[in-house]
Order: C-alpha cells, then structure tokens, then sequence
C-alpha cells in the first residue's frame, strides 16, 4: 500500500489527530498567557517577602522605646498593686514571729477585743462581743487571714468611734471559698468583712467618709454599701458595709513567663 492510499483510507482519521495536536497547542499558549502575569506577580512577592525576611524587623529605637513602655507599665501595676492589695499592721501580722501562729492570734485577738470593748463602752458604741471571728480556728492559712480581717475590725471600729456611730449590730468574716476549700488560689484571694450598723444617720455617713480616708498608709477597699432609713424609726438609719482584705496571686509568675 503506499502512502496515497493510506492517506486516503484514513484521511478522517488524521485530520483528526492533527486537529487535535492544533487545539492542545493553541490551548497551552492560552493557559500561559492567562497565569503568566499572576505568576511573574507571585514570584516578585516572594522576593519582597525573603528581602524584608533577611532585613532586621526592629531597630534599636525600637528596642529603646520598648524598654521604656515596659518600665512605665511595671511601676504602673506595681502602684495598682499597691493600691489594691491589704497589707496588715505589724500586730496583726503573725508571719515571720518566733511564737506560733495560733499563740500569735490568740494572744491579739484578747488584745484587741479587750480594748475595743473598753473604748466602745466610754464612747457608747455597742458591738458584737466576737467581732465576728469564729470560737475555734485550726489551719494556719485560716488564722493568718482572720488576723487580717480581725485588723479591719479594729480600723472600723475605732473610726465608727470617730464618727460616733450608735451601733455595730453585728460582724461577719468570710474567707475566700478557695482557701477554705484548699484549692489554688487564681489572680486574687478576697476576705470579706460584713458589718451591720444601725443609729442617726448623720454618724453613719461621716463614718463612710472616714473609711475612704487611708489610714496606715491604704485606703480600706469597699465592696458594698447599702444606707437607708430604718423603718418605723424617725431620724433612724441601717448601714450594710462589707469591705475586702484582697491579695493578689499569679500576677508575678505570668510576668515573668
């Protein structure tokens, strides 16, 4: 068979695959020439990116400028800190002491009951016999932190004597539920001091004055405060204050991490 035969037996067939090669060839010029661009585009942004990649990304002015933001903001929370945070009286304080803790607490608490009792009783001023701390205290945690609290009570007290306040009805100490619990404790530790007082408005309003007063070197931290008239008593109020001894915890680890 020669080749004008072959052809003519199988023209269709060749025209086809020749078709075929004209198309897949048009068709890889026009998929280049569609990315072409995006992918000289592409590639130039690499080598931007690897360029900025090999330069420094701060400068000593930056560094410079860093260091002192982190010195602003470390005496900054260290003011804040200072602020929020109660720091016990030396007596009230039984860490450190040669006695034990529990000697330490009790020997403050007589201390402190018998002379708030004979300066309320010149001045007229009623108050819980208990100051609101309980009969029996075990753990260590605990009394160190009814010390605390306990220091509260005699500002309190002796400013309610200032303002000359009528009546402490009652004291109430709570700790924080985390301590109690022996879980750790997260961010800050919150003992609560609840009092209830009652008498002539006038002396309860100068004692709130007197509590945003600092005294020892810290204002005491107020949670809550609720004044009203007392009902069916003319010239009467009731006063519910609650005030927080707070510690702070974790703030120094979470700098340094």
């Amino acid at each position: 068979m020669d080749l004008n035969d072959f052809w003519q037996e199988n023209k269709r067939f060749l025209l086809s695959i020749a078709a075929g090669l004209v198309v897949f060839v048009i068709g890889i010029q026009v998929v280049k020439g569609l990315f072409r661009k995006e992918a000289i585009s592409k590639k130039g942004a690499v080598t931007r990116i690897e360029g900025d990649l090999r330069k420094p990304m701060y400068s000593n002015a930056d560094l410079t400028a860093a260091s002192s933001q982190n010195r602003e903001l470390e005496a900054a929370l260290a003011e804040l800190r200072g602020r929020v945070e109660f720091r016990p009286r030396e007596e009230f304080d039984a860490s450190g002491r040669s006695l034990s803790v529990s000697n330490v607490y009790f020997a403050t608490v007589t201390d402190v009951r018998e002379d708030l009792l004979v300066r309320c009783s010149r001045a007229n001023l009623r108050i819980p016999d208990d100051l609101g701390l309980p009969a029996q205290v075990v753990r260590e945690q605990e009394i160190l932190r009814y010390l605390e609290a306990l220091d509260v009570v005699e500002r309190t007290v002796s400013m309610a004597i200032e303002a000359e306040v009528a009546r402490v009805d009652s004291i109430q100490i709570t700790l924080d539920s985390a301590l109690r619990s022996g879980k750790a404790l997260k961010t800050f530790e919150n003992t609560r001091i609840a009092f209830k007082l009652s008498g002539p408005s006038g002396p309860l309003v100068r004692l709130l004055a007197l509590i945003q007063r600092p005294t020892h070197g810290q204002t005491l931290m107020v949670e809550e405060v609720d004044l009203r008239n007392a009902r069916g008593k003319s010239g009467e109020a009731r006063l519910e204050l609650t005030l927080l001894a707070i510690h702070l915890w974790g703030i120094d680890e979470e700098e340094e991490a």
